[in-house]
């Protein structure tokens, strides 16, 4: 019986072993007050603190260096103001880098011969120093996502090497649009980042609400008016983007507006029956040749 105890004790020590083993979160230093930590079952590295990452001068002084191939996706917090150079040298499984706004430097050679890196985010004010080949050999559809009004000064970067520049944008396929009681209009929304974000989580909503609803993009009338309908969505670096489209709700039946009418000096008035009318009231009448709507 205690043999068997034993041996029962002993194989769940091993599973605890291996599970541990497999949810490891490593924690290394790498700068005066900057911290990274490596989840090397997600593959994410953080890194957080304050001021500037560590220069290496060959790979063999980074702490991680054992873990290399379990860098997946670095995640750089505010504060932080520099990769240090060959910091993430030849980490072939990395995919995307986060940088904050903070970030101001990516030494030589930070990402060269990542060669799955896809997706490098930056949204800062700064205009970064980016070092000799610090990009070098990563993926060829590899694509650098910065603040609209930045692009220009990141195409002239040479050490971004073959990296294409994009601009990170939220924009609806309409800006304008009219639509009648009966009828619903399908707003669709661009955002650069969606296939990096995957499912994106937009926000819809609508200054009128007494005009038109909005859920999902899909717009419904209520009344004639007009309201601005917003699209919002929360980037990764926690900015938020919006696009707005202008909706007017008219009449289904007439196509037009909703009128006051003022009869002195401008024609005489008629019901649909072709009966002239002094005092017109709620209902559809003719005048100068043309249905308006009293309401």
């Amino acid at each position: 019986m205690k043999k068997r105890l034993l041996t029962i004790m002993c194989v769940w020590a091993s599973v605890l072993c291996s599970f541990n083993a497999s949810a490891e979160v490593v924690g290394y230093t790498c700068g005066t007050n900057v911290t990274a930590t490596l989840d090397t079952e997600t593959g994410v590295m953080t890194i957080s603190g304050a001021g500037a990452m560590t220069d290496y001068r060959f790979v063999g002084q980074r702490p991680w260096q054992a873990k290399v191939s379990n860098i997946t996706k670095c995640v750089v917090e505010e504060g932080v103001t520099g990769v240090g150079a060959l910091t993430f040298y030849g980490c072939e499984k990395m995919t995307s880098v986060l940088l904050a706004s903070t970030v101001n430097m990516i030494g030589a050679r930070a990402f060269q011969n990542c060669t799955d890196l896809t997706t490098v985010i930056y949204e800062g004010e700064n205009e970064l120093s980016v070092g000799s080949r610090a990009f070098d050999n990563v993926a060829e559809n590899a694509v650098l996502y910065v603040k609209t009004g930045k692009k220009d000064y990141y195409s002239t970067v040479g050490a971004l090497g073959s990296i294409e520049v994009k601009e990170i944008t939220l924009a609806l396929d309409a800006t304008e649009a009219t639509i009648g009681y009966a009828e619903t209009v399908t707003l669709t929304p661009t955002y650069t980042l969606a296939d990096f974000v995957g499912d994106v989580d937009y926000t819809w909503t609508s200054s009128e609400m007494t005009v038109a609803t909005v859920a999902d993009g899909v717009v419904t009338p209520v009344n004639p008016g007009e309201t601005d309908v917003k699209v919002s969505v929360v980037t990764p670096s926690g900015n938020t983007l919006e696009a707005v489209c202008r909706v007017t709700v008219v009449d289904a039946a007439t196509g037009i507006e909703d009128v006051k009418v003022e009869t002195e000096g401008e024609g005489v008035i008629y019901d649909l029956m072709g009966r002239k009318v002094e005092n017109p009231a709620q209902g559809i009448y003719i005048k100068n040749g043309k249905k308006f709507i009293v309401r």
